[in-house]
């Protein structure tokens, strides 16, 4: 039987790729592979139910569950049990997880979530929860004031993969300044390139919306990730570009 860590690796990779279904797979095997006897079974278990939540929010098999529903109970046990251990860091990530699925408590759980971050001075966290906040936010000035002090925050961790998640949200703003807004999508997708096909390809989409009066540019931008998303085997993103690009070429 294989490490539990070795099958949470495999599940987080099977989920970059939107292959929910094996990564579903993956994190109950991990779970169930965490024996009492490993002194780290009740950490093991908590990281791959956790992973199990994300998994669940984005994707549930037809006819086997509701993906809220999963992804909120699971979120909650998990929830629980950190608190139980007093694992801060566990606690304010869960918090981010819960956000989204409880939002007459998402201002709470945000806020409690910023300040564990800020206590622990972890930036990461802190950049994650500040991006949440403005992308939650209804006031634009808010929501552009947060998102910077995210990508602040984001650039001084040095994770990549905030940087880029800062940077697509600061992108998807509406603005009236549309070259301040093109310069984002523009750092967005050079950061997402660095990190892989699998993570960029959603910021292409995103921008070939962007951009309505710019046809040559939606055009190339669904052209290259239509590309990718065949590279990648996701069929549905696949036709999904070529729905677009069916409706460009017609009009």
């Amino acid at each position: 039987m294989m490490s539990p860590d070795i099958l949470i690796d495999a599940g987080v990779k099977a989920r970059a790729l939107y292959r929910h279904e094996d990564a579903h797979g993956f994190f109950v095997a991990a779970i169930q592979a965490a024996t009492d006897s490993d002194d780290r079974s009740n950490e093991i278990r908590l990281r791959a139910t956790e992973a199990l939540a994300r998994n669940a929010r984005d994707y549930w098999p037809a006819g086997q569950g509701d993906p809220f529903q999963m992804s909120h109970k699971l979120s909650r046990e998990t929830l629980s049990q950190y608190r139980i251990m007093g694992n801060l860091l566990g606690i304010a990530r869960t918090l981010r997880m819960l956000a989204p699925l409880e939002p007459e408590n998402s201002a709470a759980m945000l806020d409690e979530s910023l300040r564990i971050c800020r206590q622990l001075n972890n930036q990461q966290g802190i950049a994650e929860t500040l991006m949440m906040m403005g992308n939650l936010s209804d006031l634009p000035d808010d929501k552009r004031a947060l998102l910077q002090e995210a990508l602040t925050e984001a650039k001084q961790s040095g994770d990549q993969g905030v940087i880029a998640q800062v940077l697509q949200s600061i992108a998807v703003l509406s603005t009236s300044d549309v070259e301040q807004e093109e310069d984002a999508f523009d750092d967005a997708i050079e950061m997402r390139r660095s990190l892989g096909l699998d993570a960029f390809f959603v910021i292409l989409i995103l921008m070939s919306t962007a951009f309505g009066s710019n046809v040559d540019k939606r055009k190339a931008l669904l052209t290259e990730a239509l590309e990718v998303s065949c590279r990648l085997t996701s069929f549905d993103l696949a036709k999904m570009c070529m729905d677009r690009l069916a409706g460009l070429n017609k009009s």
